[in-house]
């Protein structure tokens, strides 16, 4: 569980954000390391990671993100 002074990050993209790369042979997403980068400095965060491969930023991802942040705030 988060504390309210811990910083929220949403990670929402295509397969880069997900983690793909070298044309899907290995898997690493970002927020991993932001996670690390953050923990070494000791600042608490929470990251959301909603990567999807091959999704376009127009429509699907603005509808996605419309979603996750509404979800959010229930």
């Amino acid at each position: 569980m988060q504390s309210s002074s811990s910083l929220r990050f949403l990670a929402i993209g295509d397969s880069l954000t997900a983690g793909y790369s070298d044309y899907g042979t290995s898997f690493h997403p970002y927020s991993i390391q932001l996670t690390n980068l953050f923990s070494s400095l000791n600042i608490p965060i929470t990251v959301d990671e909603h990567g999807v491969s091959g999704e376009h930023v127009v429509p699907s991802m603005v509808k996605r993100l419309e979603k996750l942040l509404s979800d959010n705030n229930k």
